[in-house]
């Protein structure tokens, strides 16, 4: 095998590694924004509520206390726990490489393309949890248009 495609192999393994492990913190990043952005969420909802519960007009905030119950469930759902590809893996993974001394440049091309699998999968589990939490964040923006609706134009 030529020194060329021996380092090509090692650099190809080294950023699949670095890719799953950027993705896990992007992961854990959105995980602790969306947790926040639903308590906080949720928080004015129930300011909101008392509110309605102490006032005699209130009808339009209803809507808007609902729109945010929307919003904060759709950002805690996108911070629900997923079968998440990390980085690294069980020693017991290359055992039968070891026993059998395998070569390792094999080895790190077969653990690349596991790499690679996750990378995938954690992808579509981004995109999924990047999409609610856009409806979240809908949810959150249009909420207090009922409340202005009847405030400043009497509909």
């Amino acid at each position: 095998m030529s020194d060329n495609k021996k380092q090509l192999i090692l650099e190809a393994y080294r950023r699949s590694e670095a890719r799953l492990s950027a993705q896990q913190q992007l992961a854990i990043a959105a995980d602790q924004r969306a947790v926040t952005f639903a308590g906080i969420i949720f928080a004015a909802a129930m300011v909101l509520t008392g509110i309605v519960a102490n006032s005699d007009d209130a009808g339009s905030l209803i809507f808007t206390v609902i729109l945010l119950l929307v919003s904060a469930f759709c950002s805690a759902w996108s911070a629900l726990p997923a079968d998440f590809g990390v980085v690294g893996g069980r020693y017991d993974d290359m055992e039968e490489d070891i026993h059998s001394d395998s070569n390792s440049l094999k080895v790190l091309e077969e653990i690349g393309a596991h790499n690679d699998e996750h990378i995938r999968d954690n992808d579509i589990i981004m995109n999924g949890n990047g999409t609610m939490m856009k409806t979240s964040f809908f949810f959150a923006v249009i909420a207090p248009l009922p409340a202005l609706l009847v405030e400043f134009f009497g509909i």
